[in-house]
């Protein structure tokens, strides 16, 4: 058989995170609350499942429960899933971030891990063309996974969207894929500040940030690759590197907000900084 198949059992949660939360979506009960939209018509969505077979040993996927999406069942899919949050009350707070873990099990060998997908956040007042099926804004993140058995944590500022609004919300759409196998989302939180999603010890940062001509890179662990990638999803480079320390050249860059995703012997972490 082609594909991995799921055996849905319960099993505890993940995530260990270090901020101000406004709002969270940790496990299948929190995603359970959260409103699907099969934009495509095939029958297929967003579910919130909890899942400990295959029994994958990459970090993150040995076994958690989310929110999962199919490009394969049975049969290859063509998704274009819409995933919308309860409301959320971001008043009073003038910076939020959107953070979260992302992957698929599938291994980097296979070739179907290429899960492509977005986040968006919107106004409570534009959400009803979006439950009818209207288009959506654009994204405030979206990228096609770069590799398998590997959980992504990301982290986007979205101030200039959910900034001190009272009502809004963050919207996952799985897209523009296809025969791949399923994308799980989890860890999900709106908060006050950038949270560092640790795991098996696992820990990345950067400084300065924003930064002009070196991003110094910094791991609990020993780096293997650092790669900077535009918000299109393009990688700009790829350094190879040793040690737990590696300073980074990005003078040529624009400025803009791009990604750094670091590659350990212990996992993988991908977060944004910003080039001024």
């Amino acid at each position: 058989m082609k594909k991995i198949l799921l055996l849905l059992v319960v099993l505890s949660a993940i995530s260990s995170v270090n901020a101000q939360v406004i709002y969270s979506a940790a496990d299948s009960t929190d995603f359970a609350a959260w409103t699907a939209v099969d934009q495509d018509g095939d029958g297929n969505n967003w579910s919130a499942v909890i899942i400990n077979n295959p029994a994958i040993t990459a970090p993150g996927f040995d076994g958690t429960d989310g929110y999962l999406s199919n490009s394969w069942s049975t049969n290859p899919l063509t998704p274009d899933n819409v995933g919308v949050s309860p409301v959320i009350d971001c008043s009073g707070e003038s910076t939020v971030y959107v953070n979260w873990l992302c992957g698929s099990p599938e291994t980097t060998a296979s070739g179907w891990y290429e899960e492509k997908y977005a986040v968006y956040v919107i106004l409570t007042s534009d959400i009803a063309a979006i439950l009818a099926g209207g288009a959506l804004p654009t994204p405030v993140f979206e990228t096609t996974l770069s590799a398998g058995e590997t959980w992504f944590a990301e982290s986007v500022d979205v101030s200039s969207i959910a900034g001190n609004q009272a009502s809004v919300h963050v919207i996952l759409r799985h897209y523009d894929c296809t025969d791949e196998n399923w994308i799980l989302v989890d860890g999900l939180e709106v908060s006050s500040s950038s949270v560092s999603i640790e795991e098996n010890s696992l820990t990345v940062g950067v400084y300065p940030n924003p930064a002009a001509d070196v991003l110094n890179v910094t791991s609990s662990n020993e780096l293997s690759t650092v790669t900077i990638i535009g918000m299109d999803g393009k990688v700009i480079s790829t350094s190879d590197v040793n040690g737990s320390n590696a300073s980074i050249e990005i003078s040529t860059l624009n400025a803009g907000v791009y990604f750094y995703e670091v590659l350990t012997v212990d996992g993988t972490i991908r977060n944004t900084f910003v080039k001024k």
